[in-house]
């Protein structure tokens, strides 16, 4: 190798050298400059000892979101379970949020922003107060929308922010709710007795999990089953969710359906609905029942579970059921109360014309 050819490649190998310098410390710089540009830099290791959130949208009534005993309930619902999901989502948007563009400090010009203080301000405006143990960690004024993210302003302070962060916190206390009631498949259902607030009683039933269809008892003579009802109220719990929910009072009033459905494995659930204007109330309880034996199918191969064991499991979902929905009333969308409080007339198809 000669020695120009030598000092080409010394000289190629420090620029290499000085070219990943650069870069580290480009990085470096970029990171560091993201930090400090944070909108609360020091939020997202409060959140770790969080245990109160108060939401105040413009114009409406505010609540509150409380962390007891491990658990974060809604404290305008009498404590009912809140979801998580949207609150860890909107939380960490928040500690993640990064200036923009610096705004306005001009109180004038904040109802453009929609950043005027909530006393004063109109949707959507929406001020979140967080704090732990009682001591404020900090309260923050959410605005409109702009073109990389929502306008922000620290309640108190004057500047005001463009985010690079979009935010969509819950402005109602139910759309903070954890909406699963219960989830009990049409496929685990072996009979519905149900006893309509108007009409006579009647039972759906089947034989075992493999019969595809539910038969009516005493089904009168003439008149054959609408299978797309039948099926509305096998599945009426296959996910049930709510819309609202409230602590049930003392003697519940107006006229009650009552349904009762039993699994093939002895879950009993026995469901009391209303119709309202609005959709439906429900309140639930949970009871297991041995079911009956069964008689042994003589095919090896398909496993079967230990009764004992059978019993333990479905006694476990009976105490965890009964936890979650004792001294609740729910309110659920007019789909699911309507099917739950079918007549007996609603199963059947219209007779024949003679």
């Amino acid at each position: 190798m000669n020695r120009s050819r030598f000092l080409v490649l010394i000289a190629l190998a420090a620029g290499l050298s000085l070219a990943a310098w650069w870069a580290g410390q480009h990085q470096q710089a970029r990171y560091e400059v993201a930090q400090s540009h944070k909108l609360f830099p020091g939020l997202e290791a409060d959140l770790a000892r969080l245990d109160q959130l108060s939401v105040e949208p413009a114009g409406m009534a505010g609540f509150t979101l409380k962390l007891q005993d491990g658990a974060w309930g809604l404290v305008e619902r009498g404590g009912y379970t809140v979801d998580t999901t949207v609150l860890r989502r909107e939380l960490r948007k928040l500690a993640a949020a990064r200036q923009v563009e610096a705004k306005t400090s001009n109180p004038a010009y904040y109802e453009r922003l929609g950043l005027q203080d909530i006393d004063q301000a109109s949707s959507p405006t929406v001020k979140l107060s967080l704090s732990a143990k009682q001591q404020p960690l900090l309260e923050v004024l959410i605005g409109k929308a702009g073109k990389n993210g929502h306008y922000l302003r620290t309640a108190g302070q004057a500047q005001s922010w463009l985010s690079d962060t979009r935010f969509n916190v819950p402005g109602t206390p139910a759309n903070w709710l954890a909406k699963d009631i219960i989830e009990l498949p049409r496929t685990r259902i072996a009979a519905i007795e149900v006893r309509p607030a108007g009409g006579p009683a009647y039972r759906l039933s089947r034989s075992d999990a493999a019969q595809t269809d539910f038969t009516l008892s005493e089904k009168p003579a003439g008149r054959d089953l609408d299978f797309a009802n039948v099926n509305r109220l096998g599945a009426a719990l296959a996910r049930l969710r709510l819309t609202d929910v409230a602590r049930t009072a003392t003697d519940p009033s107006g006229a009650w359906s009552q349904s009762v459905f039993r699994s093939f494995d002895g879950l009993v659930v026995t469901v009391f609905s209303q119709k309202t204007d609005e959709g439906g109330k429900l309140r639930l309880e949970a009871r297991y029942e041995a079911p009956p034996m069964r008689e042994d199918s003589g095919d090896e191969s398909e496993p079967v579970e230990d009764a004992e064991a059978v019993a333990q499991r479905v006694q476990a979902e009976v105490a965890a059921l009964n936890a979650r929905v004792a001294g609740w009333t729910y309110e659920v969308a007019s789909y699911s109360a309507s099917a739950l409080a079918f007549d007996l007339e609603a199963l059947l198809k219209d007779p024949p014309e003679e």
